[in-house]
């Protein structure tokens, strides 16, 4: 009978690369629970349109491949050190925090960090689709008063292929047993604006990395040669009810703001998202009946002089920074 695959068989091991499209001789894979991927590589078939003297057709061809999609996640401490190295390609210490597992990622000059990502759907059938030299060209986060905190991935990679074996290495890093975060573990606050504190009813921050994906050579069998990163741009949407004063003054034109958003289990294992200069959109809320007063409103995130970059990750777990190496 046959063996029906489902995705409850599912599993996904990532493993960062040397350069993009090349593992390292000896890679490091770490197994990472996930909610949904949708990552294809997909060709387009070009017909032979030569006339022959009768009419069948004439062999097609593959054309070019095109290999991205969605991975969705809901991270706590362990995995999201892993995807926010990937998202912003480094990871260093943060001495500033006195632990040896704290980690801080911040967007800068340098080539995307990719990776060979293994998606098993059936570790008895042996169904590997392997996804080579994959980037994140986007990442949302968002959360609002139930539920997980979410990361959507948008991935682009060179290409993908068909495996029966999945790829080996050492170690082999667990991060299954991740606990995600939730709505419940917002630390301090909803969210910090300039050391004030204002209380959400959802947040949402996207960041694009807009990577260049029409790098195709003739010679190169249809597949990318790499990916190019271009201007990032971060943006987000925000609503709040109105209890006091306090967003209410922020919200003044050409006037920049520092943006935190702190997750936290306890004081070692958290995820903090800064936007050290970041200008809220004007808005006026409307009276829509005799309910609470919300106020939406938007963001935009930009390069800040004194700490060089646009978004500042700091996450705390209780690994060692061997488990997020290439």
């Amino acid at each position: 009978m046959l063996d029906v695959t489902y995705g409850t068989d599912a599993s996904l091991y990532l493993a960062f690369e040397s350069s993009i499209g090349a593992l390292p001789g000896t890679p490091k894979p770490k197994n990472i629970a996930f909610v949904s991927e949708s990552i294809k590589g997909a060709r387009s078939l070009g017909q032979n349109q030569a006339l022959s003297g009768d009419p069948n057709p004439l062999d097609s061809i593959p054309l070019r491949m095109t290999a991205e999609g969605p991975l969705v996640l809901q991270p706590g401490p362990l995995t999201s050190a892993l995807m926010w190295r990937w998202i912003l390609s480094n990871m260093t210490p943060d001495v500033s925090v006195p632990s040896a597992s704290t980690f801080e990622s911040i967007l800068t000059r340098g080539k995307a960090l990719s990776a060979t990502v293994d998606v098993v759907l059936n570790e008895t059938n042996e169904l590997v689709k392997r996804v080579h030299g994959a980037i994140v060209d986007q990442c949302t986060i968002a959360v609002g008063p139930d539920g997980f905190l979410q990361h959507q991935l948008t991935i682009a990679a060179l290409k993908t292929t068909k495996e029966t074996v999945v790829m080996t290495g050492d170690p082999v890093v667990d991060l299954t047993t991740d606990e995600p975060y939730h709505h419940g573990q917002i630390a301090e606050s909803d969210i910090i604006i300039d050391g004030a504190v204002a209380n959400l009813s959802s947040l949402s921050i996207t960041l694009n990395m807009n990577a260049d994906k029409t790098i195709y050579v003739i010679g190169g069998g249809g597949y990318r040669q790499g990916l190019g990163r271009q201007r990032a741009a971060i943006t987000g949407q925000i609503r709040a009810y109105l209890t006091d004063d306090t967003l209410w003054t922020m919200l003044k034109a050409s006037e920049y703001h520092d943006v935190s958003c702190r997750w936290a289990v306890d004081a070692t294992h958290f995820l903090t998202i800064q936007l050290p200069r970041t200008l809220l959109q004007e808005t006026d809320p409307d009276v829509a009946g005799p309910g609470a007063l919300m106020l939406d409103f938007q963001l935009e995130a930009s390069k800040d002089e004194a700490s060089e970059t646009a978004i500042i990750v700091t996450t705390g777990n209780a690994e060692d920074g061997t488990a997020y190496a290439t």
